[in-house]
């Protein structure tokens, strides 16, 4: 997934990838990075990505037992 917007023309456009959590966190998916690309994944890695236009994965969370 990419953000395809304009910051200029998107309100809050850093709390996106906060936005895109919520939204998704019904439905147990969340973001990620493919596997290996970096050594440190943070949710702040991610999202710095996310809003630079990199592309990131959804992922089908597997809930606890």
């Amino acid at each position: 997934m990419t953000i395809a917007g304009d910051p200029a023309e998107t309100p809050d456009y850093g709390s996106l990838p906060n936005r895109i959590r919520a939204a998704l966190r019904d439905f147990h998916v969340t973001l990620d990075l493919p596997q290996g690309e970096h050594d440190d994944l943070t949710d702040d890695l991610i999202d710095r990505l996310l809003l630079d236009g990199e592309p990131v994965r959804l992922i089908k969370l597997k809930p606890r037992t």
